[in-house]
Order: C-alpha cells, then sequence, then structure tokens
C-alpha cells in the first residue's frame, strides 16, 4: 500500500509565491515522513482560480 497527499496550490488568502513556496516546504516535508507521492491539484476553466 501507497500513502501519499493532495494538495491544491493556489489558494485564495496567498499570493502565488507563497502557496508554490508552502507546497514545495510540504512536498519535502512528505519525503522526510517517508510518504509515497504528492499531488498538485489544477484547476483549470475557473476564472477566479486560474
Amino acid at each position: 500500500m501507497h500513502f501519499g497527499i493532495f494538495v491544491e496550490e493556489r489558494r485564495r488568502e496567498t499570493s502565488e509565491a507563497t502557496a508554490f513556496q508552502e507546497a514545495l516546504e510540504l512536498g519535502e516535508a512528505a519525503d522526510a515522513w517517508g510518504l509515497d507521492g504528492v499531488w498538485l491539484g489544477e484547476i483549470h476553466f475557473n476564472p477566479t482560480r486560474s
């Protein structure tokens, strides 16, 4: 069995730079925790989020 996390990298309350930095830090933490994968969600066709 494999374990991982799913992350939506863009959040309204943060800037793009902050959101990506936090996603990268979370990916590094997931690796340190021994998780098998990190998935980043993409948001298409939503003008307020893409």
